[in-house]
């Protein structure tokens, strides 16, 4: 059975692993070029991921990309990527006014980059 800790700080005094949030990968640039993205600065950064402005090759549209460090997500007992995917996949097809547009999701070994709506600050 896993051990659970209640932040990184406890993880540290108790000699357990801490996974820091790597930057963005070149490999992971590579996967939203692919996509015809072209990364831009950090934007937020949370407890589970990054936030980068991204924009469009072609439309010049920015977007919001999100990275969530599967790493991380691992070291919960309750995480199931799969959940996680079916969540995602709901999403995509979600379009209300209201809620954030999600429009893909692309998948890394230890990472998915989620290329959301960019909503700005009023």
């Amino acid at each position: 059975r896993r051990a659970r800790y209640r932040s990184a700080s406890h993880r540290r005094r108790c000699g357990a692993p801490v996974h820091r949030p790597l930057a963005m990968e070149p490999e992971l640039k590579q996967l939203l070029l692919k996509d015809g993205l072209v990364l831009g600065p950090e934007i937020g950064k949370g407890s589970f991921g990054t936030v980068y402005r991204c924009t469009d090759v072609k439309t010049q549209i920015s977007y919001a990309v999100k990275k969530i460090d599967l790493r991380v997500l691992r070291m919960q007992p309750q995480f199931v990527l799969e959940r996680l995917k079916r969540e995602c996949s709901v999403l995509e097809n979600l379009s209300h006014p209201c809620v954030v547009r999600l429009y893909k999701t692309i998948e890394a070994p230890d990472a998915i980059l989620m290329v959301m709506e960019m909503v700005l600050s009023m």
